[in-house]
């Protein structure tokens, strides 16, 4: 495939849920977790700002689900100018792949990365809608038919799952153009 048809695409990568539960995935192609790889740590930082500022736009249309998630959403508005790197954190494996994505301290959740868990691997293709040519580049070697995706940790709400779907993809696109 051409570099650009592995970009990771917000259609491709569903947000699915209701007020109990929110689900998505974001996929990880296996070369990036090549140890021999030296991945660049300050990529996900440098492009927080980017999806801080596509994130307000998109949160400006939404609907909050609950009173909970609208005085959480007005507070990220209220305190807009504070925002900045403080407000994130990021995690790496050893090739300076990240291994973790936070937002807000993780009260504003957060995804890992860890081979060792069982939760590593795409559910279904209900959460990631790729072409079949597609699927089989970002398939596990190992298993032929599992992703490597993050797991999610306290992501309860669209507006979080927004938010820790956009960073990590755009982070994902960049890491596949320096390694690819």
């Amino acid at each position: 495939m051409k570099l650009e048809e592995l970009f990771l695409k917000k259609e491709e990568l569903p947000i699915i849920g209701n007020l109990h539960k929110i689900f998505f995935q974001v996929p990880i192609h296996p070369k990036l977790l090549d140890n021999s790889l030296n991945i660049d740590r300050g990529i996900a930082q440098r492009l927080f700002p980017q999806v801080v500022e596509k994130w307000y736009e998109e949160l400006k249309n939404y609907i909050p689900s609950d009173r909970e998630e609208m005085v959480w959403i007005n507070n990220l508005f209220s305190e807009r100018d504070l925002i900045d790197n403080r407000r994130s954190k990021v995690l790496f494996m050893n090739n300076g792949l990240v291994k973790t994505f936070s937002i807000d301290n993780n009260k504003g959740g957060a995804l890992h990365f860890d081979k060792q868990v069982l939760n590593y691997k795409s559910y279904a293709l209900t959460y990631i809608r790729f072409t079949e040519e597609k699927y089989k580049e970002f398939a596990s070697e190992k298993d032929g038919d599992n992703i490597f995706v993050y797991s999610q940790e306290n992501i309860n709400t669209h507006s979080k799952a927004l938010f820790l779907r956009n960073w990590p993809m755009a982070y994902m696109n960049e890491v596949l153009k320096q390694v690819c």
